[in-house]
């Protein structure tokens, strides 16, 4: 930039003074007009380098689009049937292939093995539960086990002293009879025992053949035969069996005790040397 013009001094003077104010006033009005295209020149300028900038960075956009487009066109050229690339494309396709079927395989394995070892644990789960049921069933069959053996061994003790106080019945019967062999009293206790034995026996095989029609008829046909009535079983098989044996048990004891009884009321009722035999007659 040139320098500024000197300030003109504004004077009130004659004439003469006047011409020279319109000078100055135009060297003014001209370093102005000046400075403003000076500055406008600068602005332009600024203007200029920031475009060239501009433009060198499209430039350098416009090569890298450039190259893109070439890799991109590139890669829809028609490929050789024999190049290397394609072989080796074929390759790996089929090791894709493979990898696949095999991840297929074993997701298949690993599922099925879930699957095995779902229904395995809710095995275990119902067998565990069977398994408590069952030791509780067991426990409670031992207690009634041991109760059942305890309540045999208290029959077995009851029935040998009831055929010791038999034995000893007998004894004072023969005595008081005068006689060494069976008495009638002692016929109709061994009559009245082998028939509760009867009944048992007959309870028990029909409780163990009545679920075979044929052999239940032939057995049928046999007591029917022998005039034994055929006894009446509630539970089938083993069970029914058991439950008629441990019926039979009782009723046989029940009579024992009730001929023991009946002799007892004999012995207790002579006054005399003589038996009086009406009180103890064969029902």
């Amino acid at each position: 930039r040139g320098d500024k013009p000197p300030k003109a001094v504004v004077s009130t003077q004659s004439t003469g003074g006047e011409e020279e104010h319109s000078a100055a006033y135009y060297v003014i009005s001209a370093a102005q007009e000046k400075e403003a295209l000076q500055r406008e020149g600068d602005e332009l300028d600024a203007n200029i380098r920031k475009a060239e900038k501009e433009i060198h960075a499209l430039e350098n956009t416009i090569k890298v689009m450039n190259a893109r487009n070439s890799m991109y066109r590139s890669n829809f050229t028609k490929v050789e049937q024999s190049s290397e690339d394609l072989e080796e494309e074929r390759t790996l396709e089929e090791q894709r292939r493979a990898v696949m079927d095999k991840y297929k395989y074993k997701r298949r394995q690993v599922r099925e093995l879930q699957e095995d070892l779902d229904a395995m644990s809710r095995t275990y789960d119902n067998l565990s539960a069977e398994e408590a049921t069952i030791t509780g069933q067991v426990g409670d069959a031992e207690s009634r086990l041991e109760m059942g053996k305890k309540q045999h061994s208290d029959q077995m003790s009851k029935l040998d002293r009831v055929s010791k106080q038999l034995v000893r019945y007998a004894r004072e019967v023969r005595t008081n009879k005068g006689k060494t062999t069976h008495t009638k009293e002692e016929d109709d206790i061994d009559v009245r025992d082998m028939a509760d034995f009867n009944k048992s026996i007959s309870k028990d095989l029909v409780g163990s053949i009545q679920s075979y029609p044929e052999a239940f008829s032939t057995l049928s046909n046999l007591l029917y035969q022998a005039n034994i009535p055929i006894p009446s079983v509630t539970g089938p098989g083993t069970g029914g069996s058991r439950a008629s044996s441990r019926a039979s048990s009782s009723s046989s004891i029940a009579s024992v005790r009730s001929d023991v009884s009946s002799v007892k009321s004999v012995t207790l009722g002579v006054t005399s040397p003589t038996l009086q035999l009406g009180k103890l007659s064969p029902k």
